[in-house]
């Protein structure tokens, strides 16, 4: 028992070591597409299922892979110039042909200067769904009114959460968790606006209904030939899910928290949703 023990440690610690050796000598992707979008919008599915379709490399979430990332977030988010250096010291992080990071709409402008010829896919979800799903993902009810992170520990015990939450990096945060993500929703959304005819839009919905033929779409627009049938992976669990996934919004938010998604994000909503 105990030589096996030693013999899974060693095999351990070899593994790693090689994965930290091969990792120093991977180069940035000069030219890779990124996906992004707000928390909870699909981005992941969406991008695993584009690059098992295309058959290409795809790295999920960077900015949280990062090494000591409690320590080089910070620093990047106040001086967003220091991005290019920040990717090229975590390059083996950035040598995917997809990359996907939901934390990339607040550095738009600097990656648009490092990837210069890289296509953006923007996925979109409605702010009632999209801010229920966090929510649920985090064990909040839908009518909380006063939160303290101290009740929850999906958010102290995770350290990417608590930064999305309170609003730290981002420094888009009220006093009422409710008004943050739906501020934050709009901050996306707005990008989008702003930017639009140089992303490729993707709207979760859609995507949530043909999930194969949206998949097959993005491939067309990006110009990338479809390489494998996804038709058996479609339906994986990509992120955990929540206890109140077949809970409408409407019955999941207290009156007052759905007129405060609605008052905050409607008007952007619908000129995205209802071209309005």
């Amino acid at each position: 028992m105990l030589l096996k023990k030693i013999y899974r440690r060693i095999t351990k610690f070899l593994l790693s070591l090689i994965k930290t050796i091969t990792d120093f000598f991977k180069i940035r992707n000069k030219i890779p597409i990124i996906v992004f979008g707000h928390q909870k919008s699909g981005t992941t599915a969406i991008a695993k299922l584009l690059g098992k379709s295309t058959d290409k490399t795809v790295c999920i979430d960077p900015f949280y892979l990062t090494k000591e990332k409690q320590y080089q977030l910070p620093i990047i988010y106040k001086d967003k110039k220091g991005l290019k250096d920040y990717i090229k010291k975590n390059a083996y992080l950035y040598s995917q042909d997809i990359i996907k990071d939901p934390e990339f709409v607040f550095f738009y402008d600097e990656l648009k200067q490092i990837y210069p010829q890289s296509k953006f896919v923007f996925i979109i979800r409605n702010p009632f769904d999209n801010i229920k799903s966090i929510l649920d993902r985090l064990k909040i009810i839908g009518d909380i009114e006063h939160f303290d992170e101290k009740l929850y520990s999906e958010v102290t015990d995770t350290w990417d959460w608590k930064m999305i939450i309170n609003g730290e990096l981002t420094n888009i945060k009220s006093e009422n968790i409710i008004e943050t993500l739906s501020l934050r929703w709009l901050y996306c959304a707005n990008l989008y606006l702003k930017h639009k005819n140089e992303f490729l839009l993707v709207k979760y919905e859609d995507f949530k209904k043909e999930k194969q033929e949206v998949i097959n779409k993005i491939a067309e627009d990006l110009g990338i030939d479809k390489k494998q049938d996804i038709s058996l992976f479609v339906n994986n669990q990509y992120q955990r899910r929540g206890g109140n996934t077949n809970v409408s919004a409407e019955f999941f938010f207290s009156k007052k928290n759905y007129e405060i998604i609605e008052q905050i994000c409607n008007e952007v909503y619908k000129k995205i949703y209802e071209n309005k």
